[in-house]
């Protein structure tokens, strides 16, 4: 097969991808949909994804660029003869053969009503072109319709989609129903261990979620369909409304207010805008954000240690992975430390009081401690939603947690975490300019930092005093001004012979090594606290 339609759901962000897939499958013919690309930047996207084709785009009969055709003129001779907001249909010859046929690349709309002209539009391209032809004709895209209801999941041969990691979004958590629905999926009888109950039952949560954000349908058309029924109404407002007609003018104003304060919730958490507490509506902006995270964050093309440059997705994914992992996964030696070392001691207090069992309300009051708006884990549930659903999860929650620390068992879905690339500084371009850091499940992170809390309150007695940098109460700049100190008249050529040395320490994080610090935290703590 050398030609396809493909519902892409968003094409900006995935360009490498649309790249990939029509080189790994040889694609002469595609037909991308639902591309929500500006027509301004659909020549440059276009090229970029694929050089050499021609391409064919539907602006001119939606805004939006449903349908975009792309062909290899050195395989295909295309000639469009019907074009509207939901099908493209042309005629295609195979390069260096007499073999023709006709195709109808379909995107139709979601309702009933709106596909009527679909299929008007199908019916008169065939009585114009098919009539009298013996050609076949293949008709393929994104009918949003079936015949069956086993047809929705998709055949063996379907083309797999790229879905979208789930994450609780707070314009969901504010909703009115959030409570009831979360309630309802997770009072629901599991056996097992506290771990197996609560991975089982924030799998339930997350379908009902899932439903329930599908049910408040995409904020953005909302808010446009609240502004559209206002001004349709106030437009037909006498000269004097009733005080009836002054009340319905309300409830209208009133849908359009709760609809952009859905989508500025929603902007503003995808934003990661943090900064702006407060103030007007800012829809606009937090969108500006939002594109701008995204322009930054997507890698269209990364460089090895060597220069070599990767652009595919596949390689690009599989150079970041070899390279941080023979950066960070070498292991070394360990020499033990020298009894004659003078190091500091723990008390047997301190050490007593690390083991010491958590209380229940400590629990809750370190997920309201977490910093909001961060990115979840892997499992998409997020700090505000565990205190949103205290009351429904917190038997569970505080059960599971306990029991680690009763039993040091942490399953691989509570401890797995997503990797991200962030780049050391803007114009990142190689891999060494990158640095990997863990989006952790937030469970696993209300575990950590219950575990940091013990260790702060030990941390300054056993931390040495020239250690001036990240340590509360203490100050960078002593250290700073005690090495200008040392400095001076080191320029100078008179004087006793001197010298200075100066430590690279840009990987002395990602090399560190943790057999090192294990060793080193056996002579503080209890086998039990590592």
């Amino acid at each position: 097969m050398d030609f396809c339609s493909y519902n892409i759901r968003g094409l900006n962000n995935k360009i490498s991808f649309a790249r990939d897939f029509i080189s790994n499958f040889n694609f002469g013919l595609i037909a991308l949909l639902e591309t929500h690309v500006k027509q301004e930047l659909a020549n440059s996207i276009s090229f970029s994804i694929a050089p050499r084709f021609r391409w064919f785009f539907n602006y001119d009969s939606h805004y939006n660029g449903r349908i975009w055709l792309g062909w290899d003129p050195n395989l295909w001779d295309v000639r469009i003869l019907a074009s509207n907001a939901q099908h493209v249909s042309c005629s295609v010859t195979k390069i260096g053969s007499n073999k023709s046929f006709f195709a109808s690349f379909i995107y139709a709309f979601n309702t009933a009503v709106d596909r009527r002209q679909l299929w008007s539009g199908v019916l008169d391209f065939h009585s114009s072109n098919l009539s009298n032809s013996e050609a076949p004709w293949a008709l393929l895209g994104d009918f949003n319709v079936c015949l069956h209801g086993s047809e929705i999941e998709g055949g063996s041969e379907a083309l797999e989609r790229i879905h979208k990691p789930f994450q609780v979004f707070q314009h969901v958590i504010n909703s009115p129903d959030f409570s009831a629905i979360v309630s309802d999926a997770w009072n629901f009888a599991v056996e097992g261990d506290p771990w197996y109950v609560v991975s089982t039952k924030l799998k339930r949560v997350k379908i009902a979620l899932k439903g329930l954000n599908r049910e408040k349908g995409n904020l953005h058309t909302l808010v446009d369909e609240a502004r559209t029924n206002l001004k349709n109404f106030q437009n037909a407002l006498p000269d004097c409304p009733s005080s009836d007609q002054l009340l319905e003018e309300a409830g209208y104003c009133a849908a359009l207010s709760l609809a952009l304060h859905n989508e500025e919730v929603f902007l503003r958490q995808k934003s990661r805008v943090n900064w702006l507490k407060a103030g007007d509506n800012n829809n606009r902006f937090f969108f500006n954000s939002c594109k701008s995270r995204w322009n930054v964050n997507k890698l269209l093309a990364l460089e090895d240690e060597h220069g070599e440059v990767f652009t595919s997705h596949k390689d690009i994914s599989m150079l970041a992975v070899n390279y941080f992992s023979n950066l960070l996964g070498k292991s070394s030696n360990v020499t033990p430390f020298d009894s004659s070392v003078p190091l500091v001691q723990l008390s047997e207090l301190d050490r007593s009081n690390l083991i010491t069992p958590f209380p229940l309300e400590e629990i809750l009051l370190t997920f309201k401690r977490m910093a909001k708006n961060k990115s979840p884990g892997p499992d998409g549930f997020t700090a505000e939603f565990f205190v949103a659903a205290w009351n429904i999860v917190a038997s569970d929650i505080s059960m599971a947690i306990l029991h680690f620390f009763q039993t040091m068992l942490l399953p691989r879905s509570i401890n797995a975490t997503a990797i991200a690339l962030i780049p050391k500084y803007e114009g990142a371009s190689n891999i060494t300019h990158f640095r990997p850091i863990s989006c952790c499940n937030t469970i696993y992170k209300c575990i950590s930092k219950m575990l940091a809390s013990r260790l702060k309150g030990i941390m300054p007695s056993i931390i040495s005093l020239n250690q001036s940098a990240f340590i509360p109460g203490r100050r960078m700049g002593d250290n700073i001004m005690l090495a200008q100190s040392l400095c001076t008249d080191y320029h100078k050529q008179s004087g006793t012979p001197r010298c200075a040395i100066k430590l690279d320490i840009r990987k002395a994080f990602d090399s560190l090594s943790w057999d090192f610090l294990f060793l080193l935290c056996k002579l503080w703590a209890s086998r039990r606290f590592l």
